[in-house]
């Protein structure tokens, strides 16, 4: 059964934004998700928004930082829907790319110091992504720091976002490296 809500209720904004501020401290990321259906509701809410504005960018950023504690792990490592959300926006150029990058650090968080989550996506389809996005990001950088030399403020930021990509594509590729060279 699908929840409908509405995103523009300034009670689920007030919320979510409740919950993100609390997603930035140690102490909180492990009370958040101590109701697993909280984690359903968010990927509810996120897909609800078609992947698309700041809303969706506040739940990806609550979700990529709820990932990083190892208390939470289980809670994603057992959700094939969210797992699901993050490859789909990770892979489709589509989606904004400030997005695409919540869902490298979602991934980078997931994997660290979590065997598991390593187990989990250790799937050739799932690993050859990310290392062709690596390689794709790389390129990236490369056109962007070109460009950035006019000090467009908007390539200035593209470029950020485009390095921060990169750093977590880099961290997630060091961990299936690896877990190839170890097979």
């Amino acid at each position: 059964m699908r929840k409908e809500f509405n995103l523009q209720n300034p009670i689920i904004v007030c919320f979510l934004h409740l919950y993100l501020s609390l997603s930035f401290y140690k102490e909180s990321l492990t009370k958040i998700l101590g109701d697993k259906q909280l984690l359903n509701l968010f990927a509810d809410l996120v897909e609800l928004t078609g992947f698309r504005g700041p809303f969706a960018d506040s739940i990806l950023t609550l979700l990529a930082n709820l990932a990083y504690h190892k208390s939470n792990k289980s809670h994603f490592l057992s959700n094939d829907q969210v797992f699901a959300i993050f490859l789909a926006v990770i892979s489709n150029e589509n989606y904004d790319f400030k997005l695409r990058v919540r869902a490298s650090q979602f991934f980078a968080n997931i994997i660290y110091k979590c065997a598991e989550a390593v187990v989990l996506m250790n799937k050739e389809h799932i690993v050859d992504q990310f290392f062709f996005l690596r390689k794709e990001m790389e390129r990236e950088v490369d056109k962007l720091t070109l460009l950035t030399e006019h000090e467009n403020e908007e390539d200035q930021e593209k470029l950020k976002l485009t390095k921060l990509f990169l750093e977590n594509l880099n961290k997630i590729n060091l961990v299936f490296k690896g877990v190839v060279m170890s097979n």
